[in-house]
């Protein structure tokens, strides 16, 4: 992705089906920025590759389950801050090619019962700025 290592694709599965303690996530992103002397926000980003090994362990859950990530409206921001990022450091159309080439779907990481809501969805892009990006 931005400084190159992670796949996007790879990234966004784990976001939205490892069942991750969204504590143990945050902690995981400050541990690796402090170490490299960077700012947790970009951390974010550059160092995923490092936070999938940690997490690699993590089992996965049965399709259509909600993970306490996904469920608690942790993915769907992880996953709007990360593409937030990655068109501010790449550009807009970048990230919308790369988020293109993942098949995912914006939908997929709000919880159940605002995925049918587009409302909800609206207001994710929006907040991340992704109307070009992801919808």
């Amino acid at each position: 992705m931005a400084a190159g290592g992670a796949d996007l694709k790879v990234v966004a599965g784990h976001i939205r089906t490892a069942d991750a303690n969204p504590d143990d996530l945050q902690a995981s992103l400050g541990s690796v920025a402090a170490a490299a002397g960077l700012a947790p926000s970009v951390c974010s980003v550059l160092y995923w590759p490092q936070l999938l090994t940690r997490y690699s362990h993590v089992a996965l859950l049965q399709e259509g389950d909600d993970t306490m990530l996904v469920g608690g409206g942790g993915a769907a921001r992880t996953i709007g801050s990360l593409l937030q990022k990655l068109a501010a450091a790449k550009g807009e159309e970048a990230a919308k090619e790369a988020w293109q080439a993942t098949g995912e779907q914006l939908a997929a990481f709000l919880p159940q019962a605002d995925r049918e809501d587009k409302a909800a969805l609206t207001k994710l892009a929006e907040q991340y700025g992704l109307q070009a990006i992801a919808c």
